[in-house]
């Protein structure tokens, strides 16, 4: 991402570029949102961790092909 930002000129930043920009931060919030998840459950699986029920809520929704509601 820091590799993109440093492409764009600051001082021409078209709103595409704004917007693109924002979607970025979005997507890699998300990102980093799903792995976090997921390794939560694996060390869940593995006993490493507690199996909470936001961690429950989540492996139901991937068993049964939803995006869980915290994505």
């Amino acid at each position: 991402m820091d590799d993109i930002k440093t492409r764009i000129d600051i001082d021409n930043k078209t709103p595409y570029q704004n917007v693109f920009m924002q979607e970025m931060e979005y997507m890699n919030a998300l990102v980093q949102e799903i792995i976090t998840s997921l390794e939560e459950i694996s060390q869940g699986i593995l006993g490493l961790l507690t199996i909470s029920e936001s961690m429950e809520r989540i492996i139901s929704d991937l068993s049964l092909g939803r995006v869980p509601q915290m994505w």
